[in-house]
């Protein structure tokens, strides 16, 4: 039997592999610059094979020049994000309607665990090369703090990824169907603006749960300290 050969990737299939990467991984935002100078220095390729990469990325969407700017990622308005937000969401209704007809019992059971999950503060960053956040601290922290929860060290940092968390501290709000409902700020405190930290955005969504209010459109994105991911 003759095992199928693999041509390996060639220096412009690997730089595309990594940009997309790191666009799907959150280390590149959407809009973010593109430099040939930081590209070269992430994956150590000479210009030739990072500019044919990006031609190539741009013949598919992935990213877009501007004149005299260079390349960016791509980025989405509002309205293209609400639509692919609403097919998402249908397609996520339907799996979800499936799953509770040909497998009630397995639905349950990983509900549950999802619940367990967004219950639990999570921590997710590379305590290797940031040895300040190891959970030996932050545990000690939680106890002087009192902090009325579990707290979670995520190891392999998969559940941050699941939730897409891209930051320290990020709310993520689910109503009783476990539809996620809110994904933003505590409030509108931050260092040194003296607004004081009263978690308003939050408890206002967590609010009109109980009242069965429908939740605000306008969600401001939580702010805190980027996640460390793992290299």
């Amino acid at each position: 039997m003759t095992e199928e050969f693999k041509r390996p990737l060639s220096m412009v299939e690997a730089t595309m592999n990594g940009i997309r990467s790191l666009i799907i991984n959150g280390k590149l935002s959407l809009g973010q610059q593109l430099t040939e100078s930081y590209l070269q220095k992430s994956f150590g390729f000479s210009k030739t094979p990072i500019r044919e990469a990006l031609a190539q990325l741009k013949a598919e969407g992935i990213v877009v020049s501007e004149v005299h700017k260079g390349f960016r990622v791509f980025n989405m308005k509002k309205k293209e994000l609400s639509e692919f937000c609403e097919f998402r969401l249908a397609l996520e209704s339907q799996a979800l309607k499936s799953a509770y007809t040909n497998n009630r019992l397995e639905l349950v059971k990983e509900l549950k665990n999802t619940i367990k999950e967004s219950e639990e503060s999570i921590k997710s960053n590379d305590i290797e090369k940031y040895p300040q956040d190891h959970p030996d601290l932050m545990w000690k922290t939680a106890r002087e703090e009192n902090y009325p929860f579990p707290y979670l060290f995520d190891a392999t940092q998969d559940v941050a990824k699941a939730y897409k968390a891209a930051c320290t501290p990020d709310f993520f709000v689910f109503d009783t169907e476990l539809k996620l409902v809110y994904r933003g700020q505590l409030d509108n405190s931050r260092p040194g603006n003296g607004i004081p930290v009263n978690g308003r955005d939050l408890r206002e969504s967590l609010d009109n749960i109980l009242n069965n209010n429908p939740q605000r459109k306008d969600q401001k994105p939580s702010i805190g300290c980027n996640i460390k991911w793992k290299s």
